[in-house]
């Protein structure tokens, strides 16, 4: 049909193809921030541990290695659930949806015309490693901070009490400044 109105497929492919790499970046930088928020949260949590780790003689390094294997394993139940999901999601729900969109238009038509999806393995790769990638860019920046993390200041946990900007909200105004 786009043949016949003078549109070249090349020209959908292209647009189709434009649109899935802006969704894919938009999908991409809120997976990054919604992944480096619950990271924060995670390592805020666990201050005190990660201060004891280091008192019983854990180096930076070890700590920043221990932050990104819990990534890698939450990476590990992620990423195929997050395939399986994905995959089942198109193969069925939007099958059945698309199928009747299709066959809606006329009743001569009906039953007669379906769409057919397919994946290929390196499609499912692809995905795997994007998803490892934006798991480990991420932890990148919890797991530097987990790192510098005094074993004094962790126990004692009054970095947020010391940082100025924090003391300067946390005291009030007038008679609750003073207090």
């Amino acid at each position: 049909l786009l043949r016949y109105f003078g549109k070249g497929v090349s020209n959908v492919r292209y647009m189709l193809f434009g649109m899935c790499a802006v969704l894919m970046v938009v999908i991409a930088i809120a997976s990054v921030a919604l992944i480096y928020n619950s990271f924060s949260i995670s390592l805020t949590e666990r201050t005190r541990q990660f201060g004891l780790f280091k008192s019983i003689g854990a180096t930076r390094f070890q700590v920043i290695v221990s932050v990104f294997l819990e990534a890698g394993f939450l990476a590990v139940s992620a990423i195929p659930a997050g395939l399986l999901i994905g995959c089942v999601g198109v193969f069925k729900i939007l099958k059945n949806n698309f199928d009747a969109m299709i066959n809606s238009a006329g009743a001569a038509y009906a039953g007669s015309v379906s769409i057919i999806f397919y994946t290929k393995v390196w499609y499912l790769v692809v995905a795997a490693v994007a998803g490892i990638i934006t798991i480990l860019v991420s932890a990148m920046v919890p797991a530097m901070r987990a790192g510098r993390i005094s074993p004094i200041e962790a126990i004692r946990q009054t970095n947020d009490i010391k940082d100025p900007k924090f003391a300067k909200s946390i005291r009030g105004r007038g008679i609750l400044g003073m207090v």
